[in-house]
C-alpha cells in the first residue's frame, strides 16, 4: 500500500493565455434577388455593430479569438482591432447581396467561396499552418438554414502562446437548424472533424471551438465527439462547459433542453462550445482554468453587441515533467518530488506536471518517471 504525506505548498502553471470563440453578426440585413427582397438578418447592426464588437473585443484582451459570421463588415471589425496590435488569418470575403436574376442566384452555389471565420490573435502570439476545411456534408440551400450557400467547415491553426509552447487550434461553425437533414448533416461534420484531429500527427494540445449549433440533449455530441476522442488512448478531450460549470456531468441524449432563459448562462447549455485535447505524447499539456458565457458583451446602452454571447475560457501551460517549474525537465525534478512526497521542510512541486501516471496522487513513482524521462532524452 502506498502512503502519502500532507503538504502544504504547491506551484502554480508555467503560464497562461484567454482565448474566446463568439459570433460577429457579420450577414447582410438582406439579399435582392431581380425585384424580390430576402431577409436575411434584418437586425444587423451593419458596420457600425462590427466596429463596436472590434472595440469591446480590444477591451477583453483576450490573446486569440476565432470567430464566426464574419462577412460583410470585415473592415468595420478589424479597424479597432488593428489599431490595437491584433492580427488576423485569412479572411475570406462578404456575401453577395444582389443578383440580376434568379437564374443567377441559384447558379451560384454556394453563392460565396466564404466560411466566414477567422482567427485574430495578439501580437503576444505566433499564428501559423493555416489550413481552411470544408464540411463534406451540409443540408439545406434556401431553408434549414440555407447552410449551402456558403461554405462552412473549420479551420486549423497552429499557434505559440509562449516560446516553445504550441498548440493546435480549431475554430468551426456546423450545420444549423433541428430538421432530422440538419442533424445528420452535423453528425457527419463531427465524425469529420474527429478524423481530422486523430490523425493530427503533431501530438499538440489542442482547442476546438466555435458555433457548433449542437446541444446534448438534442445531437448525439457525447458519443460522436467526446466519446469518440477519448476512444484513441493518445488523447483526453474536455468541454470546458462541462468541466467548470457542470461538474463533469454531461446532459443526457433525449433529455429536455437546458435553455438559459430558464437556468441561466452557468446552468443553461448554448451552441457555442469550448474544447481542449491532451496528447498523452506531448511534453506539454493545458488545463481549463476557467470557463464562461460572457453576457457582459454588450454596447454602452447594455444592448448584446451580438446575437450569441462570447464563450471565453482560460487555460494553463505546464511541462509535463517539470515538477519545479523553472521550464525544463532535469534530474532536479525527480529530487523535488521525493522532497515532496516525503514532506520536507518547504518541498513544492507544480502537481498537475509532477502527476506523471495521472492518478492525482504524487508518489515516488512519479518520481521514478521523471529520471526515466531525463535519461531517455
Amino acid at each position: 500500500m502506498v502512503m502519502t504525506m500532507a503538504v502544504s505548498a504547491q506551484l502554480n502553471e508555467l503560464g497562461t493565455f484567454k482565448c474566446a470563440a463568439l459570433n460577429v453578426d457579420g450577414l447582410p440585413a438582406s439579399v435582392s434577388i431581380a425585384t424580390y427582397k430576402i431577409n436575411l438578418n434584418p437586425d444587423s447592426k451593419g458596420g457600425e455593430g462590427a466596429a463596436a464588437i472590434g472595440r469591446k473585443a480590444v477591451e477583453m484582451g483576450w490573446d486569440f479569438f476565432g470567430v464566426s459570421e464574419d462577412f460583410n463588415y470585415n473592415t468595420e471589425l478589424m479597424a479597432p482591432l488593428t489599431e490595437a496590435g491584433y492580427q488576423a488569418m485569412t479572411y475570406k470575403g462578404e456575401i453577395k447581396v444582389s443578383f440580376g436574376s434568379i437564374t443567377n442566384y441559384l447558379a451560384s452555389r454556394p453563392v460565396v467561396d466564404t466560411d466566414g471565420l477567422n482567427l485574430i490573435y495578439s501580437k503576444d502570439m505566433i499564428v501559423g499552418n493555416e489550413f481552411i476545411n470544408k464540411w463534406n456534408d451540409h443540408y439545406g440551400y434556401t431553408d434549414d438554414g440555407a447552410d449551402g450557400l456558403i461554405n462552412k467547415g473549420f479551420r486549423f491553426y497552429t499557434v505559440e502562446v509562449a516560446p516553445g509552447i504550441v498548440i493546435d487550434v480549431y475554430i468551426l461553425h456546423m450545420d444549423a437548424e433541428v430538421s432530422e437533414g440538419d442533424i445528420a448533416a452535423r453528425e457527419s461534420q463531427m465524425n469529420q472533424l474527429v478524423t481530422d484531429l486523430v490523425n493530427n500527427k503533431n501530438n499538440h494540445p489542442k482547442i476546438v471551438m466555435g458555433d457548433t449549433n449542437c446541444r446534448y440533449t438534442r445531437d448525439k455530441l457525447k458519443k460522436l465527439f467526446i466519446d469518440a476522442v477519448n476512444a484513441d488512448e493518445r488523447y483526453t478531450i474536455k468541454d470546458c462547459w462541462i468541466q467548470k460549470c457542470k461538474f463533469g456531468s454531461y446532459p443526457a441524449y433525449g433529455s429536455d433542453a437546458l435553455m438559459v432563459d430558464q437556468l441561466g448562462y452557468v446552468r443553461g447549455e448554448i451552441v457555442d462550445k469550448m474544447f481542449y485535447i491532451n496528447h498523452k505524447d506531448s511534453p506539454y499539456f493545458l488545463e481549463c482554468k476557467s470557463f464562461k458565457v460572457d453576457t457582459d458583451f454588450k454596447n454602452e446602452a447594455g444592448e448584446p453587441l451580438a446575437d450569441h454571447f462570447p464563450v471565453v475560457g482560460e487555460f494553463a501551460y505546464s511541462v509535463k515533467g517539470d515538477a519545479n517549474n523553472d521550464g525544463s525537465v532535469t534530474l532536479d525534478d525527480a529530487g523535488a518530488v521525493v522532497d515532496y512526497y516525503l514532506g520536507a521542510d518547504g518541498a513544492a512541486v507544480n502537481k498537475k506536471s509532477a502527476d506523471m501516471d495521472g492518478n492525482n496522487v504524487i508518489t515516488v513513482s512519479d518520481a521514478n518517471a521523471i529520471v526515466n524521462k531525463v535519461l531517455s532524452k
